[in-house]
């Protein structure tokens, strides 16, 4: 019983402080904030004794702070203004001596861009005179044989191209060399082995015409062009002394001609082998 007569006790002071708070007296208001700023306040209230409009602290100073530090809102506002108003400054001299001569900026791109493709630039590989002295004999050796008129030699970079007529070293439509053609490449073969350490690959290649059909025992342009170009590779090894994984043979028959066939010269350009020497 105790405990519920504590209960009630509370909630009435509770709901008669609330009741105090709905009926506010303006002029106990104002003495309350009074107390609080050191002096009295204007206070508006309507005739049923409500507050309208109350700014306690909108004329209020406090006390030790000097009342001509406090300004004017308008006043106020002209300040931020003005804080917030940009100041243009000039350039310094130097700054527009540099602006005015771009020549130093562009001498230093300038500068960079050719210190830097410098940089980049891969250097060339050294020739090396063995190379250039294999392919001065082979040119010299070919093109003074008794065949040399009808063949032609082409050195570019690290490679040889020796381009055999097969109408000069072949029988006619056939894989068989002929007598001079046989001594031709076996006097190749003679100065490639005195510079084996120099020649890095040796590669035939077998061609033909696309008119010309074969003859004998061979049924296609690809098997004429192919057993020519293994003839002269095997021609080649027998006595150069190259080693065996360094060579290889190939037959492209009359898929890469280099004239027309329309004339007999042409087909005759067409109809060739192709050594190709690299070192």
């Amino acid at each position: 019983m105790d405990t519920y007569g504590d209960l009630v006790t509370l909630l009435l002071t509770f709901f008669v402080l609330l009741y105090s708070f709905s009926s506010l007296d303006a002029a106990k208001w104002q003495a309350f904030v009074s107390s609080f700023s050191g002096s009295p306040q204007p206070v508006a209230a309507t005739s049923n004794g409500k507050i309208q409009s109350v700014n306690p602290l909108a004329n209020t100073i406090p006390r030790g702070f000097p009342a001509e530090t406090l300004r004017d809102p308008e006043d106020e506002a002209d300040i931020i203004t003005e804080n917030l108003t940009p100041t243009v400054t000039e350039p310094s001299e130097s700054v527009k001596a540099s602006a005015a001569s771009p020549t130093v900026q562009e001498t230093t791109e300038e500068t960079t861009k050719e210190t830097t493709q410098a940089t980049t630039a891969k250097p060339k590989p050294t020739e090396d005179p063995k190379v250039r002295q294999l392919q001065d004999d082979l040119k010299a050796y070919i093109q003074g044989s008794a065949i040399g008129g009808s063949l032609s030699v082409e050195t570019k970079n690290s490679q040889l191209l020796i381009r055999l007529v097969a109408s000069v070293i072949f029988e006619s439509g056939s894989d068989q060399l002929k007598p001079d053609a046989a001594a031709v490449l076996d006097g190749a073969a003679q100065i490639i082995r005195n510079y084996t350490p120099q020649v890095k690959s040796l590669r035939t290649e077998g061609h033909t015409d696309g008119v010309t059909p074969p003859e004998g025992d061979i049924e296609s342009k690809w098997e004429l062009a192919a057993r020519r170009s293994a003839k002269v590779l095997q021609r080649i090894m027998a006595s150069s002394g190259l080693a065996q994984d360094l060579a290889c043979t190939i037959g492209y028959g009359s898929a890469r001609p280099v004239a027309s066939d329309e004339t007999t010269q042409g087909q005759d350009l067409n109809n060739r082998v192709d050594v190709i020497i690299v070192s």
